[in-house]
This record gives C-alpha cells, sequence and structure tokens, in this order.
C-alpha cells in the first residue's frame, strides 16, 4: 500500500460503498442514507484505493512434462513382476552350480590341476553371453511399449549388469550347501525374499540415501530400485538416457544403481570363493580362515624334481630296521636318500572318519606309508577298507580328519593347488558333462593337459580310433551307453 501511494498509482475502479462494505457492511448502509456522511466516509476510504485490490499466486516457471500415471500406479507392482519373471532363473543358476560340486565335477577338474579362476570364470563367461542374448531380445520388444521413452543402451546395460548381479550371489549361496535341490529351493526363497525387505520398507517411507545403498548390497533390491526409477522417467515420458543416467529421483540415480549392481558382483564372488575353501563340506580340502594371507595358497610353482625341495642326497642314512615288522620290507639306501630329499609320496597316521546315521565311521585308520619315486605302488583292500578315501585325501577331493601326508614335500593341506599341477587322476567315477560331445570332452582335458593346440584334432582322431568310438565323435555324453 505504500508503495503504491509513493508511487502515485490509484485504483480507479473501487467504489467507496465497496471499500467501506468489506469492513463494516451495515455502516456502508447508512451512509447511502446520508450524502454528507458518505462524502466523509468517501474521504476516509481515498488512501485505500491505494492498496492492492486482490492477490494472484502463479507456479514458479518449470519445463514443460507429461505424466503418465500407468507408471505411477504400478511402479511397485513391476519390481515384483520381473523378479518373479526371473526368479526360476535364478533357482536354476544356483541349481546347476551346486550340481557341479554335487557330481564331484568341480573337484576332479581342481584335481586335473585346473584354476579357481580358470572355474568360477567360466561359469561367467558363460552366462554373460547367455544373458547377454537373451537381454538383447527382451530390450528390443521393451522399448517398443513398456519403456518407449528410455534408451535401449541403458537398458540392455541395466538388466545385463543384474542379471550378472545375481549369478553372483548364486555363486555365493551354492558355498552354503552339497545337494542342489536343497540350495536351489533356499536360494529362491532368499532371492523373493528381498523384493519382500525392499518393499516393506520403502513402501511407507521415503528412506534417506544411506538405507537405500544398505538396500543396493542385494541384487534384487538394487533391481527394484532401478525398476522404479524407469518407471518414474516413463511415467514423465523423460526417459532414461545417457544424458539423464545421473539425475536423481527419491535420494538415487540409474548411475548409482548401477554402480552398486557392479559392486554386488565382485562383493558376492569374492564372498562365494572365500566360503568355498573355509566352510566345511563333503568335497576338497577345507582352509584356514586365514588362507588368503598365506603365500603357500597363491604360490603356483609345481613339483618339478628334487630341485624344488631342500634335502641331503649324500649322508648315510640311518638303520631302521631293528623297528620293522619281518613283514615289511625295509626301504633301500637309495630309497631312503629320495625320502630325505622329499622325492617321494608319504602319509603320516592319514585317518578320515565319516558321519553317518549309525554313527562315525572309520573309513581310513591311522595310515603311514611310503611311496617312492621310480617305484609302481599297489594299494590293496577288500570293499570299504578305505583305498578310494585314501586317494581322495592324496588328491584333495576329501580333506582328512587327522593327520596329513605329502607329496614331493608339499603338504596335502596347505600346499593342494602346487600338488595337483603335476599330479593325474583316474577317478572311479565319470567326469562327463552330459551336454558336451565326445569331441568336446577329448578337447578340453586335451587343453588341461597341456597338448599342443595343432596337435589336439589328430590326437582325438586317433584316440577315438583306438577305442571304438569314431561313429560317436560327435554324439553328446547323456546319450553314450
Amino acid at each position: 500500500m505504500l508503495d503504491r501511494y509513493i508511487i502515485g498509482v490509484r485504483n480507479e475502479t473501487l467504489k467507496t460503498e465497496d471499500i467501506l462494505t468489506h469492513y463494516n457492511y451495515d455502516w456502508a448502509q447508512e451512509l447511502r442514507k446520508n450524502p454528507k456522511a458518505f462524502f466523509e466516509a468517501e474521504m476516509l476510504a481515498e488512501p485505500l484505493r491505494y492498496g492492492p485490490n486482490r492477490l494472484e499466486v502463479s507456479p514458479f516457471p518449470i519445463s514443460g512434462f507429461n505424466e503418465d500415471r500407468f507408471y505411477t500406479l504400478i511402479k511397485d507392482v513391476v519390481p515384483m513382476y520381473f523378479i518373479l519373471t526371473f526368479l526360476y532363473t535364478q533357482k536354476k543358476v544356483i541349481n546347476e552350480m551346486i550340481e557341479e560340486k554335487e557330481s564331484k565335477v568341480r573337484e576332479s577338474l581342481r584335481m586335473l590341476g585346473t584354476s579357481n579362476a580358470a572355474l568360477i570364470g567360466s561359469w561367467y563367461i558363460t552366462y554373460a553371453v547367455i544373458f547377454a542374448v537373451l537381454v538383447g531380445i527382451f530390450t528390443v520388444m521393451a522399448s517398443l511399449k513398456v519403456f518407449a521413452y528410455t534408451s535401449m543402451g541403458v537398458l540392455f546395460v541395466f538388466f545385463w549388469t543384474w542379471c550378472m548381479s545375481f549369478v553372483a550371489f548364486g555363486f555365493f549361496i551354492q558355498a552354503f550347501f552339497d545337494k542342489a535341490r536343497t540350495g536351489g529351493i533356499v536360494g529362491m526363497l532368499v532371492s523373493f525374499s528381498q523384493w519382500v525387505l525392499f518393499t516393506g520398507i520403502t513402501s511407507n517411507l521415503q528412506p534417506t540415501r544411506s538405507v537405500m545403498l544398505s538396500l543396493m548390497l542385494l541384487p534384487n533390491c538394487a533391481f527394484c530400485s532401478g525398476v522404479q526409477l524407469l518407471a518414474e522417467f516413463e511415467s514423465s515420458q523423460i526417459g532414461v538416457t545417457w544424458s539423464t543416467i545421473h539425475l536423481e529421483v527419491d535420494n538415487i540415480s540409474m548411475i548409482i544403481v548401477l554402480g552398486m549392481m557392479v559392486l554386488d558382483t565382485f562383493t558376492f564372488t569374492f564372498l562365494g570363493w572365500y566360503l568355498d575353501n573355509v566352510l566345511p563340506s563333503e568335497y576338497g580340502v577345507r582352509q584356514p580362515p586365514w588362507f588368503c594371507c598365506l603365500s603357500s595358497y597363491w604360490r603356483s610353482s609345481t613339483l618339478d624334481g628334487a630341485d624344488d625341495f631342500s634335502g641331503n642326497d649324500t649322508g648315510e642314512p640311518q638303520s631302521n630296521s631293528d623297528k620293522l615288522s619281518r613283514l615289511i620290507e625295509p626301504p633301500s639306501t637309495s630309497q631312503m636318500q629320495a625320502e630325505q630329499a622329499g622325492r617321494c609320496v608319504k602319509c603320516d597316521k592319514l585317518r578320515k572318519v565319516f558321519k553317518t546315521p549309525a554313527g562315525p565311521k572309520i573309513a581310513v585308520d591311522s595310515l603311514t606309508l611310503t611311496m617312492y619315486e621310480g617305484e609302481i605302488f599297489a594299494l590293496l583292500g577288500h570293499n570299504g577298507a578305505g583305498k578310494t578315501t585314501t586317494l581322495h585325501m592324496l588328491t584333495g577331493m576329501t580333506g582328512p580328519t587327522s593327520g596329513t601326508a605329502t607329496v614331493y614335500g608339499k603338504d596335502i593341506l596347505t600346499d593342494m593347488n602346487q600338488i595337483r599341477q603335476s599330479i593325474g587322476v583316474c577317478p572311479q567315477h565319470d567326469v562327463l558333462w552330459l551336454l558336451l560331445t565326445v569331441e568336446e570332452h577329448l578337447m578340453i582335458f586335451g587343453k588341461l593337459r597341456g597338448i599342443p593346440a595343432a596337435d589336439i584334432p589328430p590326437t582325438i582322431v586317433q584316440l577315438l580310433q583306438d577305442v571304438g568310438l569314431t561313429e560317436k565323435v560327435h554324439t553328446p555324453a547323456g546319450e553314450l551307453s
């Protein structure tokens, strides 16, 4: 009012009776009957003519946008839809990883010298290719209708990264189970419970950034966050593109979601590898919790000969024939020298006890023996005597309950990775993949055994001719008799 009075802006449209009626209706009615009083009232109302005659409210100028209430209504349903759609796939991933362990294929490959990095990498490369094809098809279809405004590149990266993160989560889950059926069911329930957790926390309140980041440490929670972002951007007809990937909605952006899923992939891969080494299992030798800090675990030297080990090849050995039974042939001087130099396989009170419903079952009872370099050693015994269990302990298929053994000076409890680089094993059970052909099996084992690539094809042909399987060269192993 003061500003308007100073600059002399008078509102000519305001009538005196209207001004006074605003303050006192009865008084204004009396003024209409008394002209003198009305003139005085008009002078009284004059300052009010300079006041604002109305108030207006205008929105702050922003860019125009459209809102699709379809996405607004179903943004909480879309994550559940995708989780349920991929739930069987997640269960299948876990099942296959545990089946590899249950069928002893994994430990058999390790016995043949295959590294953990190769075993883990084979799963990730296989599923990376499979999911790239599936996600590519899905991306094209989804871009036509559901996510029409979102960049196809962003959509592909988002879904493919999520697939790889739940592969890593499956590798983490498999470390806890030796039976595929149990592990698959539990893994499926845990995967679905992540959606329940996410919905329960985000449905009633808006979580802070720290809470959202904590939730996204679980792959399916990160996926739910990403799908809700996609729904928000699609409802505004903007879409998530490479230029809007950093824009935040409710404390998160798509770049944060992608980063968390990549972090989940590496985190659960590490946890799966670590737990696979330390958790009790029917197969493999268990490592101490601090194994990754031991230099012996990371050494990759092989057992080429006695040069790798310290020993005295020259001194005169002490005779222990007095301590030997008359039924045991005492070792020769050269054998004792080889033993001192570490050129032997030596079992020292090797013992293995299995837990059975009927109670503990002793399979190997304090076995002590030495197998010398350059000799053929035959371990004989009736069924159940412990022959196979002994070989399993020497090759790392299973760990001893007590006692130990050394192979060329390397302990089976701490140096199994190095031992496996120089031993060959023909197990009782088949190390086969039912979907691979005869030729593919021979190609894999040829590469594992270091045969030059150029020599593998003719070697395969010769081997097939030797055993009469030439006509089965392209037959899957599951279809053989």
